[in-house]
């Protein structure tokens, strides 16, 4: 179950810098074992300037649902588990030499977020698990 975004909370967020952004969604991953994304007749999928495919996430619902406009006005946000995000997201992501972005906001803010690879996100969330264990 998602922790209650409140809307102030989600006006504030959506203008942030892209790293304040990819901390937040860090911590709220580890914080609710949650990740999301949209997903429609399949997972969506971004492009990235070198050419590689990116798939976009986000840490709450609402946010994701933000985004669902434009080429991705026909996707609903779709909740992953952290469990199946570790375990098989992850590695899948890594085999298939994607990247993920990190709490893009819409196309017209002109923010893809912070773009990553499945290594460095992973690094990044389990330093933040370790300190809430």
């Amino acid at each position: 179950m998602s922790y209650v975004l409140r809307k102030q909370e989600f006006d504030s967020l959506i203008v942030c810098s892209d790293s304040v952004r990819y901390e937040y969604t860090i911590k709220r991953i580890a914080d609710w074992e949650e990740v999301w994304s949209l997903h429609g007749t399949g997972w969506v999928l971004a492009g990235e300037d070198g050419g590689r495919e990116v798939v976009p996430i986000w840490p709450h619902s609402m946010f994701a649902q933000a985004c669902a406009t434009e080429q991705w006005a026909n996707t609903a946000p779709k909740v992953i588990s952290l469990t199946d995000w570790s375990t098989r997201w992850l590695p899948g992501l890594e085999g298939d030499q994607r990247l993920i972005a990190v709490f893009p906001i819409s196309s017209a803010a002109g923010s893809h977020g912070t773009v990553v690879t499945p290594g460095r996100f992973r690094e990044d969330l389990d330093a933040q698990l370790e300190q809430i264990e």
